[in-house]
């Protein structure tokens, strides 16, 4: 609801519209069942964690009525401020268009719970047009750079490569052979080989 205060939302309003409870027991040996109280807290100003429900005690003319359309023209107002619009979005339009959703669950069946009731509102935009965010300034850019835009000292692969060229070592260059060794073992692995060729002429 950030975005809707500088276009005057209420907290008077807000807190009217729900009613704080706090938890204060979970009964283990009822399945985990939470014990809301209600508390006399303000739901903006209270450090603890609160259950809010609406409070819908006087339908369409209680407080929490009064807080959609409250928010409603808020929206309406930031709409029309931030999109060029050919016709000037109004009230009647947005409720028009959410009433369609209402009752488009209604056939279907399904129940609107009051965050998805809130939410429709706060996101609405209309059909073919998006609401510009603080991230579509021209001065920041693009796209956010990568974890290896990141580092200014990044080696190339290529040179990555020339470095583990000169550090590997071959198994018999691990282990230097001694002076003659090498001889020796050629002319009996020769031979070895020559005596298994002449048994085989044989």
């Amino acid at each position: 609801m950030d975005p809707l205060r500088e276009y005057g939302l209420s907290n008077e309003v807000l807190e009217a519209a729900f009613v704080p409870f706090q938890p204060q027991e979970i009964d283990k040996d009822k399945d985990q069942t939470v014990r809301l109280v209600r508390v006399a807290e303000h739901i903006l100003d209270s450090e603890e964690q609160l259950f809010a429900l609406p409070n819908v005690k006087d339908g369409d003319k209680g407080a929490y009525a009064d807080f959609l359309e409250h928010i409603m023209r808020l929206r309406v107002k930031l709409i029309n401020d931030t999109i060029k619009l050919e016709q000037k979005l109004t009230v009647e339009d947005v409720d028009e268009q959410l009433s369609e959703l209402r009752n488009q669950a209604m056939i279907e069946g399904r129940d609107i719970h009051p965050f998805e009731e809130i939410t429709d509102i706060l996101e609405f935009v209309p059909v073919g047009h998006e609401v510009p965010n603080d991230d579509d300034d021209d001065d920041k850019p693009a796209r956010p750079q990568g974890a290896a835009e990141d580092i200014a000292d990044l080696p190339d692969v290529e040179e990555v490569d020339k470095d583990m060229e000169k550090n590997l070592r071959w198994d018999d260059e691990d282990e230097p052979a001694e002076p003659g060794a090498g001889e020796e073992g050629g002319e009996s692995e020769g031979g070895g080989k020559a005596s298994g060729k002449s048994g085989r002429r044989r």
